[in-house]
């Protein structure tokens, strides 16, 4: 039987989103905030919104405006839509501004170790697909 391979809309798939469970940076031991996973639930890199962060940062860097690292960020402030058992800069806000920090913040820039494979990585967003 053939197979419809238009059922499997990625971008859609991608802008369900999915979350990311934080583990230590050296033991690897996820954690915990109680009983709840500290979680970041992000976009993947096919998610419209996404696409169109990418595409209208692509000039800035072509320009020198900004670098690729610079670019990274602000693609990945667009696909973090939300966390949890997260303190940053002493909020639990997920705001843009907040979004930034975490990034880019010396102490926690090890997040991005995490974040960068598990949002770039199509199958992770797969559940939200049909499966047969």
């Amino acid at each position: 039987m053939p197979v419809r391979l238009g059922r499997f809309n990625v971008r859609a798939a991608a802008k369900c989103g999915a979350d990311l469970h934080l583990r230590h940076p050296s033991t690897l031991e996820l954690f915990w905030d109680g009983e709840s996973p500290v979680t970041i639930t992000l976009m993947g890199k096919d998610a419209p919104e996404v696409r169109d962060a990418y595409l209208a940062t692509e000039p800035l860097v072509v320009k020198g405006e900004i670098d690729r690292d610079e670019q990274m960020v602000r693609v990945l402030i667009v696909a973090t839509v939300a966390w949890s058992g997260l303190l940053v800069d002493g909020s639990e806000d997920c705001t843009p501004d907040n979004i930034r920090k975490l990034y880019t913040m010396e102490e926690t820039e090890w997040v991005l170790e995490q974040v960068i494979p598990f949002f770039a990585d199509r199958p992770t967003y797969a559940t939200n697909m049909p499966s047969d």
